[in-house]
């Protein structure tokens, strides 16, 4: 992934996309870049400078205008601080922490789940975490383990795999132990969702 700024040619409203011209290449042009939904139309006018993240994969997304506020992550943002014991190896939600996202056009969502774990049993793998678009686990698994009474912080970050339709999506985290008898606590808690139409 790589942040870089770009000229914007043209903003075609009705598809939220613009083309654009990247400051360090200006004879190149690239058609139909999707523009962040939290970003406004006008924001991103003919001749405006935008800041934009190329992808690994080699698709683009405007995020807005340089020299803005930051929208990463902006509206769709939830935390939460209280210790929670887990005990099943079923998953189970992170009690009080999920996001109700809701947008207009297809649009993938770049997710960022960040949360403490305390052991409470010596174990290479003790525990598994996901995030859960609508009932449905997205992304690889994230393992944690170590000493018992070792404390860890966590991050899981993705990109959905495939676009959402427009509408209302829950996202939530989960966790499943690998062993019922090696319990876990989850601590402090944070998730961001950016959207990202196309």
């Amino acid at each position: 992934m790589e942040l870089i700024t770009a000229v914007v040619e043209s903003f075609d409203e009705s598809n939220h996309v613009a083309d654009i011209r990247p400051t360090a290449h200006p004879a190149a042009l690239w058609p139909s870049v999707p523009v962040s939904e939290h970003c406004p139309g006008e924001l991103v006018a003919a001749g405006s400078t935008v800041s934009a993240i190329v992808w690994d994969d080699g698709t683009l997304t405007i995020l807005g205008p340089v020299g803005s506020r930051p929208i990463w992550p902006r509206t769709y943002r939830d935390r939460y601080d209280t210790w929670q014991a887990l005990s099943s190896t079923s998953y189970t939600a992170r009690s009080n922490l999920s996001i109700s996202v809701t947008h207009s056009v297809t649009s993938h969502y770049v997710i960022t789940y960040q949360f403490t774990v305390q052991l409470s049993a010596t174990a290479s793998h003790l525990l598994n975490s996901r995030v859960f678009i609508d009932g449905g686990a997205e992304g690889s698994l994230l393992s944690s383990g170590g000493s018992s009474g070792l404390r860890i912080g966590q991050t899981i970050a993705l990109r959905t795999q495939n676009a959402l339709s427009p509408g209302t999506h829950i996202i939530d985290a989960r966790h499943a132990l690998v062993n019922a008898a090696n319990t876990c606590s989850i601590g402090w808690s944070q998730m961001g969702v950016l959207v990202v139409p196309g």
